[in-house]
């Protein structure tokens, strides 16, 4: 199984803005770059 390389699209899945609403991935990069970022919680 590979994963994806540098340049590829993200697939659209559902992500949670700052105040917690769910919107579709796509919604954000529509009009302009974004950049995600994954952050790990341990509580």
């Amino acid at each position: 199984m590979s994963g994806p390389k540098v340049g590829d699209l993200a697939p659209n899945v559902t992500v949670f803005d700052t105040e917690g609403k769910a919107v579709f991935l796509a919604d954000y990069w529509r009009d302009q770059p974004i950049v995600l970022a994954f952050l790990r919680h341990f509580g």
